[in-house]
């Protein structure tokens, strides 16, 4: 399976941020973006080419605040690539929560 580029440049991202402590970058599926966008439905529609992001989720082991910090600095260009904001979850609610995560 490829891995898009963005979603490979949001893990470098994520590991410059987190380092090791990075334990897993899942994509999950992609939106419709044009609302996002400000882009008129009707003629996103139209031609054929709304944009759509790339949803992801990051398990994390011991997420503080500023890794919080150091990742709302990078959103806009995640979103310039393409990419939703990362569902970001530390690996114990993760782990406490798999009921709600079907992966």
């Amino acid at each position: 399976m490829d891995i898009p580029g963005s979603v490979a440049a949001l893990e470098r991202d994520l590991r410059g941020i987190v380092g090791d402590r990075l334990q897993s970058l899942v994509v999950y599926g992609t939106e419709h973006d044009s609302a996002a966008r400000g882009t008129d439905h009707a003629t996103s529609t139209a031609h054929n080419h709304a944009p759509t992001r790339a949803h992801t989720l990051a398990v994390i082991d011991r997420l503080s605040a500023d890794d919080l910090r150091a990742c709302a600095s990078r959103v806009a260009g995640w979103h310039d690539q393409a990419l939703a904001t990362p569902l970001l979850v530390a690996a114990h609610e993760f782990e406490r929560a798999l009921d709600a995560f079907p992966f």
